[in-house]
C-alpha cells in the first residue's frame, strides 16, 4: 500500500463513490437518459447522457462524496480542462481512475490538491 493513500482511497470505494453520486443524478436527467451504472458506462455528450449541466451535477455529487469520505478535493472541476480524449468524464471508469490515480500526463485537475 502506498504511503502516500490512506487505506480507503481504493479503486473500490472510488467506484462506491462514484455509483453514489449516479444515484443521486439520475432523478435529474431525462427520462430514458440516466447512467446506468457501471465501468464502461460513458458520461459525458456526446457517447454519454451528460450535457454541460449533467456534467456539472455529477461533479457536485462525486465532489461532496470525496470530501466526505477522503477529506479532500477530487479536483475535479480543474480536470474540466483536459482535453476530450484524456478527460476523466468519458467513462465512469476514466473517473475512477481520476479519482485514485490522478490527472493523466500533461493534464490539470491533479486530486488532493488543496486550495
Amino acid at each position: 500500500m502506498n504511503a502516500q493513500t490512506p487505506s480507503d482511497e481504493t479503486p473500490e470505494v472510488a467506484l462506491d463513490l462514484i455509483y453514489v453520486a449516479i444515484g443521486e443524478v439520475n432523478p435529474l436527467l431525462p427520462t430514458g437518459e440516466e447512467i446506468t451504472p457501471g465501468p464502461a458506462t460513458p458520461l459525458a455528450k456526446p457517447e454519454g447522457p451528460l450535457d454541460s449541466l449533467g456534467l456539472v451535477n455529477l461533479i457536485v455529487a462525486v465532489e461532496g462524496k470525496v470530501q466526505g469520505a477522503w477529506g479532500r478535493s477530487a479536483g475535479l472541476m480543474e480536470a474540466l480542462e483536459i482535453p476530450a480524449e484524456r478527460s476523466p468524464f468519458r467513462t465512469v471508469e476514466t473517473l475512477r481512475r481520476f479519482l485514485v490515480e490522478g490527472a493523466p500526463a500533461g493534464g490539470a485537475g491533479a486530486p488532493g490538491t488543496r486550495p
